[in-house]
């Protein structure tokens, strides 16, 4: 019975032992540029988050008890997804793709992966917003002055291409509506606007300067009284 009583908190002991054995956990980084030279790899447990570097080999291992772990890639430079890790022996590690918001400790039988694990990169990480080039097009669609000088630049090119394409009777008649046009443009600039205002004045002032000269009515003959009627 002593016997017994002894070899039993042994027996306690040994059952505990799987569970703290250590498991190597391993795996590598696809990534098509560098890395950040600090990048570093974290296994997170219900119980403690333990670390390891990514070598230059773009390689990482781990010593981890046997337990449940999310593992996430600290990298500035771009950027990976996360993995559930189920480590149970150094023979019995499983990992699939983990989504922040599920159940980290759940095994999909469907959604296993390859181990040891190579993880690719999802996307580069952009800190910069980069600017778009110049576009002459939106540049123009946006400034409708720029349209318009545009525009009047393609008439006054196109023009003389067209004129030379018209029949002579339609391209005499053009030249002549153009011709006539210039000389009442002309015209308008010669025009002497204060001669035509004098011009529209003159007769107002003539009436004004008849009526001043005009003697007033009712003043008494010369001979100083009214002529008087013969018998």
């Amino acid at each position: 019975m002593n016997m017994i009583a002894r070899l039993l908190p042994v027996l306690a002991l040994l059952s505990l032992l799987p569970s703290t054995l250590a498991v190597l956990v391993q795996g590598r980084v696809n990534s098509s540029s560098p890395l950040d030279p600090n990048a570093f790899v974290s296994l997170a447990s219900s119980a403690e988050t333990l670390t390891t570097p990514i070598l230059h080999d773009l390689s990482f291992s781990l010593d981890v008890p046997a337990s449940h772990y999310v593992l996430k890639i600290h990298n500035r430079v771009s950027e990976f997804a996360s993995y559930a890790l189920f480590v149970s022996s150094p023979t019995d590690i499983k990992a699939q793709i983990y989504q922040p918001g599920e159940a980290a400790f759940v095994l999909q039988a469907n959604a296993q992966l390859p181990y040891p694990l190579v993880i690719p990169e999802v996307k580069k990480r952009g800190y910069y917003d980069e600017k778009p080039g110049f576009n002459i097009i939106k540049t123009i669609r946006n400034n409708p002055l720029m349209l318009a000088m545009g525009l009047v630049g393609i008439l006054s090119l196109a023009t003389p291409a067209l004129m030379k394409r018209l029949d002579p009777e339609i391209l005499a008649e053009v030249q002549q509506n153009q011709a006539q046009m210039h000389a009442k443009m002309n015209s308008f600039k010669n025009v002497d606007v204060a001669g035509g205002v004098a011009k529209l004045l003159a007769p107002e002032q003539q009436q004004a300067e008849a009526a001043a000269a005009k003697p007033a009515g009712g003043a008494a003959s010369p001979g100083g009284g009214k002529a008087r009627k013969r018998k």
